[in-house]
This record gives structure tokens, sequence and C-alpha cells, in this order.
């Protein structure tokens, strides 16, 4: 539940459950650790942010979609252990890989991420949000997403 009012806190709806658009399970654990599937920016199944960064949508827009696309994955967490019957305080990000759709003159990345990162430490603390990442850019993303998010946490 601390996900939930912490994401509550930073302005974001809570009430949805990211749904799958296409055939995958949101999540999996394996060997005390949780695979999040790729979140994408969406809103009641809706993508709100699609489009290439530094076409067709601003910096800004990129670290909107970002914020999104992290909500949707700390909420899929949060069904995570919640299905599972799991301990929150021993839940700890490792890695977060971010994809931007972008044209090749948009150099970024990194910047974009960060509003992931940040937010990620915000709702699960220092302790348990600080991860190692990797930002990639991409030529296109499924349904024109223009920013796809994964994460894995471990278990202890």
């Amino acid at each position: 539940m601390f996900i939930v009012n912490n994401l509550k806190k930073l302005g974001f709806e809570t009430d949805h459950k990211p749904k799958n658009l296409a055939f995958y399970k949101p999540y999996t654990i394996s060997n005390n650790l949780i695979f999040i599937s790729g979140q994408l920016p969406t809103l009641n199944s809706e993508i709100i942010f699609s489009g290439k960064i530094g076409e067709d949508l601003s910096e800004n827009d990129a670290k909107k979609a970002v914020r999104q696309a992290t909500c949707n994955l700390l909420l899929t967490l949060n069904l995570a252990i919640s299905e599972n019957n799991l301990k929150k305080n021993f839940i700890k990000m490792t890695n977060l890989k971010g994809y931007i759709n972008s044209n090749s003159n948009f150099f970024n990345h990194s910047k974009i991420l960060n509003e992931a990162s940040e937010m990620v430490v915000y709702v699960m603390g220092e302790k348990n949000g600080m991860h190692s990442r990797s930002v990639i850019g991409v030529n296109s993303l499924p349904f024109n997403s223009s920013v796809e998010i994964e994460g894995i946490f471990s278990i202890s």
C-alpha cells in the first residue's frame, strides 16, 4: 500500500490497473526476483504520450511520459506484492531499463530517464529504490509509444 500512497502524493491516479496491450504476463517471479514487463505511458489502456521525442513531443512531454510509465511499473510491482503476499520492506529495485523513441538528433536520453529513477527512489526510499539502469534510444516502440520502462526487483 505504501507504493499507492506515495504515488498519490505525487498526484498520480492509482485507481486503474495497468492492462497488457499484448499477450504476456505483467510480471514474473523467479529465484527471488520480480521481473516487471515493459510499461508504456498508458492511462485506462490508452497511450497518453505517443510519437518521437524531438519530433512529435518535447523533452518536457517525454519526462511526463516516463513518469506515467514508471507509475504503471510501480502499480504492477504493487500487484505482484499483493498477489504473492510479499513483505514490502524486503523488495528492492535492482535494475531499470528505459527505451526512448527518439529521432537521431536527440541525445538527452539519460536526462529523461532520471525522472523514473528519482520517482522510484521517492516511492520506495533510497535504501530500496536506488538501482542500476540502462537507457536506450530506439527508432520505434509498440503502438507508437514515446517511452517504455521495465524493471527488476529483488526479494530478500
